[in-house]
Parts: C-alpha cells; structure tokens; sequence
C-alpha cells in the first residue's frame, strides 16, 4: 500500500554483514627460485688503492735512501749523519708498527677497518730496514771502501823500486814505477790459510835490490812453489803500476808470505806495502766505482720488483677473504 504524502512513518535502518577478519601471522617465507630475496646483501669493498699504493711504495724509499746512505758518501765521510738517518729509518719502522698495533685494537673493538693492509705496511718497512742495512754495508765494504779509501791517498808517479824504501810511500794509493820495473818470479812465495796468499817482489831489471819493499800480491793464483806466480797481470809486459792494496784483513796473511820469502831466498823486506799489479790503475779505481752504483741500482730495481710481487699477492688474499667474509654473512642472514 502506498505511503500517503507527508505521512511520520520512521526509516527503518539498514544492516550489512561483513565478514570477519581472522588474525593471520605472518610468516616469512623462504624466497622461490627467481625471486628477489628480502635481504640484500651489501656491495662487496673493492680493493684499498690508496694503501695499496702506500704499502708499494713508502718501503721501497725507505729501502733507497738507508741502501744509499750506508753505500756512498755519508757512510766513509759523515759517520755521524750516517747514523742519524739509520736511526730516523728505524724510529719510522717502529711508527708503522704502533699504528698496526692500534688499528688492530679498533678492529676488534669493532671500529675502523681491517688492519690487514697496516701490518703488511709494518712487515714490509721491517723486510726494508734489515734488507737496506745489510745490502747498504755490503756494497760499501766490497766496492765503494776501496775507491774512497785508494782516492784519499796520494799517486806517485816514476818509482825507482830499487832506491826507495816502502816507509816512503806509506800513504802511496797508486805508485807507477819507471819503466824497466817488472815482477821478479823467481822470488814469488805463497802463505796457505783457508787461501793461498801469493806474493812476488817488484823490482828493477839488472839493479841490485838491498830491501825488497814492493810486493804484488793475489789470493789462490799461485801453488807456493817458486815460478807459479798468476796473478793480475803479471805476463802483461806493459804493466809497471801497482795499486795498493785496502783490505785490511788480508794484509797480515801476505806479510807472512813476505817472511817466509825472506827466510827461503835469504833477502830482506824491511817495510813491505802490497799492490795489485796491473797496466791501467785509473780504470781499475773506476771499476771499484761503477760496480758501487751497478749495485745499488741492481738492488733498487729488484727489491721493487720483490714488493710489486708482493703487494699484488696480499691484495688478492685480501679480496677473496672480503668476498669470502661478505659469502658467510649473506648466508647466514637469508
């Protein structure tokens, strides 16, 4: 029936039903082959360049300037400033080592980076020090102390070796003698001790010699029997000069050479000084010189080479033990 117009009749009020929500947990799922999983893992850390570099090339000046200061000038004329940079070197090698020390505390307080590479930079300034100091004092004791030391002394040229007396040249580095010296085989004696330490006396042809003070002298070039003298350059006929001889520990051993010659051939040696006897002293002394820096350059150039090798070798045992490290997380995580 329908509503008359403007009738009071209340709206009835309408009423839906809705579902009830039910609670779910949530639950995380293991991620399904071709999805992208809820834990991304960081981006893996590239190799360190900056220490790299640093690792490459701060031992290698050290290793330079120690090798160069204990081969050259400042170890034969400024011992005091020699040692004052070996002492600098070594008081650097202990920084790098308390900073090694310190950033391995951070890292197991869990601040900082790994110390990985300021260790490496610690081992290689000890692996510098040792290798420069040692290298350093071995070139300077076998090529570089008899250059300064021949060049230090005096030259005299025109040597009568039958009317001077050897306490006249004791500061004599290089002694060219007149010509018509020569070595005298028939007299030559030779001291066993480990080597054989060989002498023959210099003298002047057909001149009577009352001391015989100028000895030339090698080691394992003779047998001890008379006539076996091969020394230097003993059959060179345009020989006449001698350079004296600079290592010390040798010279006691050739004077009893010289003692046992006087014994044998009954002569008298009353001040004996020793030479090497050669043509050309001048190129002899270069040589000492040039092998000095043929050797330094030598051991700048391999010891470089050693830590080029050495530093690429650590940068990848770095790089796969980061990548390893970052594997491990990203597994346990997921």
């Amino acid at each position: 029936m329908p509503v008359p117009y403007g009738s009071c009749t209340p709206r009835q009020p309408e009423f839906t039903y809705e579902q009830p929500q039910v609670y779910q947990p949530m639950v995380q799922k293991s991620p399904q082959y071709g999805t992208i999983p809820s834990y991304i893992p960081p981006p893996r850390q590239g190799v360190n360049l900056g220490a790299m570099f640093i690792t490459l090339v701060m031992p290698w000046l050290l290793f330079i300037i120690l090798f160069w200061v204990l081969s050259f000038e400042p170890h034969a004329f400024q011992p005091s400033a020699c040692n004052m940079v070996v002492l600098i070197i070594l008081s650097v090698v202990i920084a790098l080592g308390l900073s090694a020390y310190q950033a391995a505390v951070r890292a197991r307080q869990g601040v900082g980076e790994p110390p990985s590479w300021s260790i490496l930079l610690f081992v290689c300034g000890i692996i510098a020090f040792s290798a420069g100091f040692i290298g350093g004092n071995s070139n300077f004791n076998v090529n570089m102390r008899p250059y300064y030391d021949i060049m230090a002394l005096n030259v005299y040229p025109s040597v009568d070796p039958s009317a001077w007396s050897g306490k006249s040249f004791m500061d004599a580095g290089r002694i060219d003698f007149l010509s018509g010296a020569t070595l005298d085989l028939s007299k030559n004696m030779g001291f066993m001790d480990s080597d054989m330490y060989c002498v023959a006396p210099i003298i002047m042809k057909n001149k009577t010699m009352e001391s015989y003070d100028f000895w030339a002298v090698g080691t394992n070039c003779c047998s001890g029997q008379q006539k076996n003298y091969r020394c230097g350059e003993y059959n060179n006929v345009l020989a006449n000069s001698g350079l004296r001889l600079m290592k010390d520990h040798m010279r006691p051993f050739f004077r009893l050479a010289v003692q046992q010659a006087e014994a044998t051939y009954n002569i008298k040696a009353q001040h004996p000084i020793f030479f090497y006897w050669m043509q050309d002293p001048s190129a002899e002394i270069t040589a000492y010189r040039n092998s000095g820096y043929k050797g330094f350059a030598l051991a700048v150039s391999c010891f470089f080479a050693f830590q080029l090798f050495f530093v690429i070798v650590a940068a990848i045992i770095f790089s796969l033990r980061d990548y390893r490290d970052t594997t491990t997380s990203y597994k346990t995580v997921v």
